[in-house]
């Protein structure tokens, strides 16, 4: 069991591609009581890599979406990109107040720090040494370390997930990004939900006040889903 859980924690480590080691995130996790995906499962650090990660490729894939999405699409592309680079400054602004690196904030090609695109980036830089890729259904997204039906993001499967979306053209580039974006934003809730119990105040108050607004994405993108 113990060998089971270091090499656990040696996946998270190398997938997030954060500063914790895997004693670091061992230590967190069996200092506190388990109850289902709670914060202890994702500490504070953990917590704002993967959110970042996520908002990250939200406003890349909005992006690219505002601009060749189907004129309907472009609209809503365009708040989500909005909502999430919003959320990703804040995010920077509380990692920084804490003395947290944040190893997926920086990216190529004209893509500023709080995650919006200026022209659509080609290329994430690629701060993960875990490279196993695998295909998940339809959606571009790869296989990654999944915890507790949480699936943690890494900047490869970012740059996958955009390459797909590119070679997307029409119909089928509408459906591509609402499939790719249903399915992170059902990431994200569960991502958020934890953050939003966690015993860090400032991270459960950033958690709390963008989860209302992801939820709202994930019922308009479920429902454009169903209108196709």
């Amino acid at each position: 069991m113990k060998n089971i859980k270091t090499a656990f924690a040696f996946l998270l480590t190398i997938s997030l591609g954060t500063n914790l080691s895997a004693h670091d995130i061992l230590g967190k996790i069996s200092s506190q009581p388990k109850s289902g995906m709670t914060q202890e499962v994702l500490p504070p650090e953990v917590f704002m890599n993967q959110a970042l990660l996520y908002g990250l490729k939200a406003t890349q894939m909005s992006g690219i979406a505002a601009q060749n999405g189907s004129p309907k699409l472009k609209g809503f592309a365009q708040t989500v990109l909005d909502a999430h680079a919003q959320a990703n400054t804040e995010l920077l602004a509380l990692a920084k107040s804490k003395n947290i690196t944040l190893t997926a904030s920086k990216n190529e090609e004209g893509q500023r720090p709080d995650g919006r695109v200026d022209s659509a980036p080609t290329t994430l830089q690629d701060t993960s040494r875990n490279q196993n890729q695998g295909e998940a259904g339809n959606t571009g997204q790869a296989k990654g370390v999944m915890l507790n039906g949480f699936a943690m993001l890494r900047n490869a499967d970012i740059q996958q997930s955009v390459n797909k979306l590119k070679d997307a053209k029409g119909q089928d580039f509408d459906q591509a990004y609402i499939a790719s974006s249903i399915q992170d934003h059902q990431n994200l809730i569960v991502l958020f939900e934890a953050g939003s119990k966690s015993s860090d105040a400032a991270v459960k108050k950033y958690a709390r006040k963008y989860l209302p607004k992801f939820k709202t994405h994930l019922t308009q993108l479920n429902a454009m889903a169903k209108a196709k």
